[in-house]
């Protein structure tokens, strides 16, 4: 008995004695190599790892919609009000790892000296402080900036561009488009500071009437660059349409007109029709079966012409969409039905050895179809008929609308199917889990919806 308590009184002095090393910033601290490798114990609970000056990495089974791994997050710990009366308090880094949205054991030690010494300085809460680093970095994520428009162009075209093109553009970008020095935009400034609604039409004009006057030979191909940042924009939803950088033959169209008009419920029927009698014609195959999956999915033009077959999931029956593809940097999932099998049935003799769906065959700098193939499409379809009355991005705002009107689905069912920003990054993650046999059955009474319309 006595020998049992004198253990106990051992082992409690010695934890009483590795607190106080932890807080001194003396206990045993895990490295890089020991955390990435670092898996939950037996019983699956979540672990804490000191890795030095009050921050911890939390280790943490997590659950996804196909399978449990664990997640590993940064928190730092202090007292606020900083004394011996202040609470201790949790503070979130973000997550461990390389990648986008995660930071290195460095960086969540800086951010926590940094969040400290802000809180030190002003007397708010840490929580506060990051709280509103994250409100920042949200406005950033759905009102990109001009850099990330420009960086998005770069990569996208970074394979088809030769070298000394390469060289040309980003001369032309850096030392002259946006070069505030010289008269040029900001990089660091929001996007939609530019869009049509916002001025960035003049702004546009101002910029490239000062251009010429300054005899600058290189106006106009400084022009087509800015002019393919914005179609890049406008092709991931950043940006709404009309490009305010086009040709002054094409920006006559009235700031009021609805860039994306689409047709009602009634309509639709003819419009199936119509596109069912050209389908077969010499040339329509592709483009006519892209813009049925547009209707039956509500994908956005740009990520539709990308897809490949591999991102077929046949196990769950969905198409598994990554992130590099969807506007927000965000793996998106979508329900197939019989009607899109179909149309990938369709399409997989013909292009299934080159990967892409919509492989083009017409020696395109890019593997796959152009996304504005699919308006040229609309436009000339009956000889102009349907002209200003439908686009292919109108179809997302007619499945929108018509889900709600006609099927009587809540719209936030449709805005999760849409990939709209609603919630943080974390709850859409949740929701995609939770929601997706709702969105599913979605998907089916849609499909079933668009087939008795003809499609």
């Amino acid at each position: 008995m006595c020998g049992g308590g004198y253990l106990f009184d051992k082992v409690w002095w010695w934890w009483i004695f590795y607190k106080q090393l932890s807080s001194l910033g003396l206990a045993k601290t895990y490295t890089d190599l020991q955390i990435r490798n670092f898996q939950l114990p037996p019983n699956g609970k979540r672990v804490r790892l000191p890795v030095g000056e009050s921050v911890y990495v939390v280790v943490e089974p997590v659950k996804n919609p196909n399978n449990n791994y664990v997640g590993k997050s940064f928190i730092g710990r202090c007292k606020f009000p900083p004394s011996r009366q202040g609470k201790q308090i949790d503070i979130r880094l973000g997550k461990y790892g390389i990648g986008r949205g995660r930071i290195s054991i460095k960086e969540a030690k800086d951010k926590f000296r940094k969040v400290r010494d802000e809180s030190a300085a002003s007397g708010l809460d840490p929580r506060e402080i990051i709280k509103k680093e994250k409100n920042k970095q949200v406005v950033n994520e759905y009102n990109p900036t001009m850099k990330q428009a420009v960086e998005g162009w770069f990569k996208q075209n970074d394979e088809m561009w030769s070298k000394t093109t390469k060289v040309d553009y980003k001369r032309r970008v850096y030392n002259q488009i946006f070069n505030p020095e010289n008269g040029g935009f900001d990089l660091q400034s929001l996007l939609s500071d530019l869009s049509w609604e916002n001025g960035g039409r003049d702004k546009v004009l101002t910029w490239f009437d000062r251009e010429k006057k300054r005899a600058n030979k290189n106006s106009a191909r400084n022009l087509m660059c800015l002019r393919g940042i914005f179609e890049w924009s406008i092709d991931r939803g950043w940006l709404q349409p009309p490009n305010p950088a086009m040709s002054s033959k094409n920006t006559r169209v009235s700031k009021r007109d609805n860039p994306n008009p689409f047709l009602s419920w009634s309509e639709i029927d003819e419009f199936i029709q119509d596109l069912k009698e050209v389908e077969e014609e010499r040339g329509n195959f592709l483009v006519a079966n892209a813009l049925k999956l547009v209707m039956l999915t509500g994908l956005r033009t740009g990520t539709l012409v990308q897809l490949e077959f591999s991102e077929i999931d046949e196990e769950n029956n969905m198409l598994v969409i990554p992130n590099t593809k969807m506007k927000r940097d965000e793996i998106h999932y979508v329900p197939l039905t019989e009607p899109m099998r179909e149309i990938i049935g369709k399409l997989e003799p013909i292009n299934k050895e080159y990967g892409w769906m919509f492989f083009s065959h017409r020696g395109n700098q890019q593997p796959y179809m152009r996304e504005g193939g699919i308006n040229q499409f609309i436009v000339r379809l009956k000889d102009g008929k349907y002209r200003k009355r439908q686009t292919a991005h109108g179809f997302r705002q007619f499945m929108m609308t018509h889900a709600v009107d006609e099927l009587k689905y809540d719209e936030r069912t449709i805005d999760r199917h849409l990939h709209h920003a609603v919630g943080t990054k974390v709850e859409r993650a949740y929701n995609h889990a939770k929601y997706f046999p709702e969105r599913r059955a979605f998907m089916e009474d849609w499909s079933n919806a668009l087939v008795k319309k003809g499609l």
